[in-house]
């Protein structure tokens, strides 16, 4: 069996992540593994990957497909920005679509992703289906899995010694991850001893740098760049903000939690899932002065209040297993090729 993993981007996204986690991991036996992508980052570790077959989205050929021995598994809608839907329609059986976020009809690209589902009938997400709108669950509710992220790094369970204010973020630099809102509200405690650094690229790089140095932070705020190893970050870091307006599974908190931590998260659904206020501070997305006020609330709590919530936080990572993610991503293959044998 051949597994084609599509995507768009190869720069650290979630998505991206737990693909190459599965894909890095799964066991061999005869199973051939191919990543499907639009863009790379700078640096992306291509010759890390011995079995791993990476292909350009414009350098693929839909017709040497084999129809019955492959999975299509398309990591997030965005390919049908690139890759028209009817391409893998051939193939409908055979395609796994990963639905990400609580998607709404926002814009013409999600009403276009919606159609694009339609076409098929089999789809995975890191989300359960009841945190999924309404019109999505009853698209989604006869060929529906739920499998939890795998966590990335393995739990420290050292103590950690806390600096003080050293804060981090660690995701792609996109409208929807909230990062200008994070640079926004670092300006307005400049009176407070802090530092922050940013881990990844995107659309919105230029513009965070802009802000940063109009706002004379440029030696408190570091725009790291892509990163394909973000560990020595998280070490080095006492609070990891994630200040998302939507999420599919937090990928990144739970790696911070898992290198002790403090989380900061926006108050989403996905992220009320996983986490309370017993191990996380939660603000409004979207609204820098919440976000301001966490930060000030963050900074006061004792080492003891500090040492509960990296405990509390642990105690969830354990259900996050990568031989779980494995088994379970296997069986869904299996079922699906059996299924159309």
């Amino acid at each position: 069996m051949v597994i084609y993993h599509f995507t768009t981007n190869l720069s650290g996204g979630g998505a991206e992540t737990q693909l190459r986690i599965l894909a890095e991991n799964l066991p061999i036996n005869g199973l051939k593994q191919r990543v499907v992508f639009k863009f790379a980052a700078n640096g992306f570790p291509f010759d890390k990957y011995k079995t791993i077959d990476f292909i350009k989205i414009a350098d693929f050929d839909f017709s040497k497909l084999e129809k019955s021995r492959v999975i299509l598994h398309i990591w997030i809608p965005d390919v049908f920005t690139y890759i028209s839907p009817f391409s893998f329609y051939r193939h409908r059986d055979f395609v796994l679509i990963g639905i990400r976020n609580r998607y709404s009809f926002n814009s013409l690209k999600r009403v276009y992703q919606f159609f694009c589902f339609t076409l098929f009938k089999h789809f995975v997400s890191n989300v359960p289906l009841e945190l999924h709108r309404r019109h999505y669950k009853f698209l989604f509710q006869n060929k529906y899995e739920f499998i939890p992220n795998a966590l990335k790094y393995p739990i420290n369970n050292t103590s950690k010694t806390f600096s003080g204010a050293r804060f981090l973020f660690v995701g792609r630099l996109v409208p929807q991850k909230g990062v200008i809102d994070l640079i926004k509200t670092f300006s307005l405690l400049k009176e407070f001893d802090f530092e922050v650094t940013i881990v990844g690229e995107g659309q919105l790089f230029h513009e965070a740098r802009n802000l940063i140095k109009n706002a004379g932070l440029n030696e408190r705020i570091f725009l790291e760049g892509y990163k394909n190893d973000v560990l020595e970050y998280y070490n080095l870091s006492d609070f990891f903000i994630l200040p998302s307006y939507n999420e599919g599974m937090p990928n990144v908190a739970f790696e911070a939690a898992s290198q002790n931590c403090i989380l900061i998260l926006s108050d989403l659904a996905e992220n009320r899932y996983w986490f309370s206020e017993e191990e996380v501070f939660f603000f409004k997305p979207g609204n820098i002065y919440s976000l301001r006020d966490v930060i000030l609330s963050s900074l006061s709590i004792s080492n003891e209040q500090r040492s509960t919530m990296i405990y509390n936080s642990k105690k969830i990572l354990k259900k996050l297993s990568l031989e779980s993610y494995l088994v379970s991503y296997m069986s869904l293959y299996d079922n699906i090729r059996i299924e159309n044998d």
